[in-house]
């Protein structure tokens, strides 16, 4: 029996662990490949999902929706989803004269109080993107002056950049902060959009103080969040000329888009060690091309995976039944080719997060760990009978992800069983370190059998059922691994729950 000390020791090595197949692939954020989607607003409603809008529009933003939405994000593998808070200045408050930040619209709060506790039931991270490059477009620049004008950018940090950042940092469910989405596309230009010969926007100079100044104001008011400011204007090119270098920024965030999904290295961004994530991914073509979807995306996945990016989020989820080649469902829920690439490749790379830890998924992780553990460091004679299995196990060990957790303890237990029975009788010397290994895990299983319905996520019947077909065991009943005692039965019908079926680890 693993004592509860062990068990939280052990846990806490795996995010001091390095993992040897990270080597190859660059700078991650934490240790995890970042992984997930955009969901900027909500059914198209720009500017007024969350918040009122300043042209007088009410949000759109419901529970139901939200739940629904990102339920089904994380069916697909993703971990982070982004989301815009500040596009159109939706949830700012202005002064009489509509100049000076005052603070944030109380039901774009309440919105985004909602959202947070959303994700967190579905086990996703929320990346916020605040403002959008098209401040310098909205109401004619009006509030461009964010940007460029100290008295005005000071009272937006003051009265709402920080309080939000306060707000929401300290949940389970905050990944990081964007200062602005595409800040390129607010540096000084003739509007493309408006057909306007006025230029818009500000210099690079004034746009890097304004990043420099916020990031600076985040890392001193709220220490460990990570901020960045995503570039998605000429390609990569504004990464590689250094438009971000200086600024303190945690991480890079550049968007792409072009048919073959092709990307260049990071190395070749001249970033140095700075992690680089690939914040928006799809095809040049707009236009609705499923085949076009599901290669695209697959190509910018295995790239991105390859050289050394820290991670990608798709454009976008969208709205269900979009007619273009940026969402990822048809109108009647089901899934494009997209979501289904996206889940296959989550599945196949379990560094895929970061991932948000319940209780049960931290036992899962610590005994299933031990248990290889047991089997990494037994005696040499026992070892060697386990050698194929030892590196079928090795793979992104000490593991951090609760489903490719269980997906290698099925292996293990098939490979104790199937050792066991060639051993038996004949090799006594080593029975006792082998039943210690089989002991490890029938109490994993039997932690997994009363595991509560919120493990859905990680939890499936076909991997009990593949547990359930190993024909061996021990009578060991510990329903807690902490507390051992007699596991009560488990009526589960749900295909996502465990069956009240046999233990299969009991003779």
């Amino acid at each position: 029996m693993i004592s509860r000390n062990l068990k939280v020791v052990f846990f806490l090595t795996l995010f001091i662990s390095s993992f040897n197949e990270l080597a190859f692939c660059g700078n991650r954020i934490n240790g995890w490949f970042i992984f997930g989607t955009n969901l900027a607003w909500f059914d198209g409603d720009y500017g007024h999902d969350l918040g009122v809008a300043h042209k007088g529009w009410n949000p759109s933003f419901t529970e139901e929706k939200c739940r629904k939405y990102f339920s089904d994000i994380a069916r697909m593998g993703c971990r982070v989803v982004r989301v815009w808070a500040f596009e159109a200045q939706e949830g700012l408050l202005f002064d009489k004269n509509d100049k000076m930040v005052t603070g944030l619209s109380p039901k774009f709060l309440e919105n985004c109080d909602s959202l947070m506790a959303i994700a967190l039931e579905n086990k996703l991270s929320i990346y916020w993107s605040l403002l959008n490059h098209l401040i310098a477009e909205d109401e004619n620049g009006k509030h461009l002056n964010i940007l460029s004008d100290k008295s005005v950018r000071q009272s937006y940090i003051k009265n709402a950049l920080i309080p939000f950042v306060k707000r929401y940092s300290t949940s389970p469910a905050f990944f990081a902060i964007d200062l602005m989405n595409e800040v390129d596309g607010a540096v000084g230009k003739f509007s493309i959009l408006t057909g306007s010969h006025k230029w818009r926007g500000v210099s690079w100079d004034t746009m890097r103080t304004f990043l420099k100044d916020c990031t600076s104001a985040i890392h001193g008011g709220v220490p460990g969040v990570k901020v960045t400011a995503t570039s998605g204007w000429n390609d990569y090119e504004n990464v590689k000329r250094g438009k971000f270098l200086g600024l303190g920024l945690d991480f890079f965030d550049w968007h792409s888009y072009n048919d073959a999904g092709r990307i260049p290295h990071v190395k070749d961004l001249n970033i140095g060690n700075t992690p680089c994530l690939l914040g928006e991914y799809g095809p040049a073509k707009k236009e609705r091309d499923d085949a076009l979807q599901g290669k695209n995306w697959d190509n910018y996945l295995n790239a991105a995976y390859s050289k050394g990016y820290a991670g990608v989020l798709s454009w976008s989820y969208g709205t269900p039944g979009e007619d273009s080649n940026f969402s990822l469902t048809n109108k009647d829920g089901s899934w494009r080719p997209g979501a289904k690439v996206m889940a296959k490749f989550s599945y196949n790379h379990p560094d895929c997060g970061p991932i948000i830890y319940d209780e049960n998924s931290k036992i899962i992780l610590s005994t299933v760990n031990q248990a290889v553990k047991s089997i990494m460091n037994s005696d040499p004679a026992l070892r060697s009978y386990f050698s194929q299995l030892i590196e079928k196990l090795r793979p992104f060990y000490p593991y951090r992800n609760p489903q490719y957790a269980l997906r290698k303890l099925v292996e293990m237990c098939r490979s104790i069983h199937e050792t066991r029975s060639n051993l038996l009788g004949k090799v006594p010397q080593i029975e006792r370190e082998l039943e210690a290994v089989r002991k490890l895990a029938n109490d994993c299983f039997q932690m997994i059998k009363s595991a509560p319905k919120s493990e859905e996520l990680f939890l499936n019947r076909e991997t009990v059922k593949r547990l359930e077909e190993i024909p061996f065991g021990f009578t060991s009943q510990s329903k807690d691994l902490s507390q051992p005692q007699k596991l009560k039965p488990v009526e589960i019908n749900s295909e996502n729950q465990l069956s009240n079926s046999k233990n299969p680890f009991s003779d």
